[in-house]
């Protein structure tokens, strides 16, 4: 059966989060990016849940959601540092 948000009710979302966020900081090596992108996954995971083609085993579709997200979050902290490395400095007296 599912919800009338298209998310099956068997999925354990407890048990997703966990091998998620052991996928996150893998890719992360930050358990704060590894948090963020996590939330941000299972939040998709959540509004697109009908876009899953296996929601019998939807584990390996969100491993691939949290995976994209950790590469971004890496993605806008290089930007982020690279943006604060080209911020202008006075001059030292």
């Amino acid at each position: 059966m599912q919800r009338s948000t298209g998310v099956p009710d068997h999925w354990n979302w407890s048990a997703a989060r966990i091998v998620c966020l052991r996928e996150a900081r893998r890719i992360t090596r930050n358990e704060s990016d590894a948090q963020d992108a996590v939330q941000e996954a299972m939040t998709r995971a959540w509004r697109h849940a009908a876009r899953c083609t296996s929601p019998e085993q939807p584990l390996p579709w969100m491993l691939a959601i949290t995976r994209r997200e950790a590469f971004r979050t890496l993605a806008d902290r290089r930007v982020e540092a690279s943006a604060g490395e080209l911020t202008p400095q006075p001059p030292s007296p």
